[in-house]
This record gives C-alpha cells, sequence and structure tokens, in this order.
C-alpha cells in the first residue's frame, strides 16, 4: 500500500492492527507499507523501481525493496521517504513468470 501511515502496526481494542496485522492474517504473500507520511514523487519512484527489480529482473524480493529503497535515498537524501518503507514476507520469495 504505498500511501502515508499504510504499514503501521498500532494498538486496538482486541489486539494490534493496522494494514499491515489484518493482511498478516489474510495470508497475503507479502506486503509494504510507509510507516510516515512520504513525498508523492518519491513514492512513485520506489513503485517503479520495486517492480522493474521485482518482475522484469527477476530479483528476489527484499533485494528489490532495498533497490527501491535505495534508489528513493539517492534522488533525495536529505527526505525520510526511503525510511519510510517497511516490508512484511519472505525475503527471499520470488515472482515466477
Amino acid at each position: 500500500i504505498n500511501a502515508c501511515h499504510g504499514g503501521r502496526v498500532n494498538f486496538s481494542f482486541t489486539g494490534l492492527g493496522g494494514w499491515a496485522t489484518r493482511m498478516v492474517a489474510a495470508r497475503v504473500g507479502a506486503f509494504i507499507g510507509a510507516m510516515w507520511e512520504v513525498d508523492d514523487d518519491l513514492a512513485l519512484v520506489f513503485a517503479r523501481r520495486f517492480y522493474t527489480a521485482l518482475l522484469k529482473d527477476g530479483l528476489p524480493l527484499a533485494e528489490a525493496f532495498r533497490s527501491a529503497r535505495e534508489e528513493v535515498r539517492q534522488a533525495s537524501p536529505y527526505n525520510s521517504t526511503w525510511l519510510a518503507y517497511v516490508l512484511y514476507a519472505d525475503p527471499e520469495c520470488r515472482v515466477l513468470s
């Protein structure tokens, strides 16, 4: 979910709550979210690089994620957007074509 605060986990009435908790409980294969507000242009940089690395380059999930964070960091080193993203998944997961 490429939206502000999509990766946060907070307390709810029945335990921990948030998109990440719900997605993991729903048994999704992977979930990426942002812990705080992100810059829209940098969010686009992240998404483009992540999906290119994952689908076109065939990198494992964690390596595609790291690559996307690094590209955002290089695009705007003084903006914290690159640090905002979190990954909930098996890091060695790959997309099969």
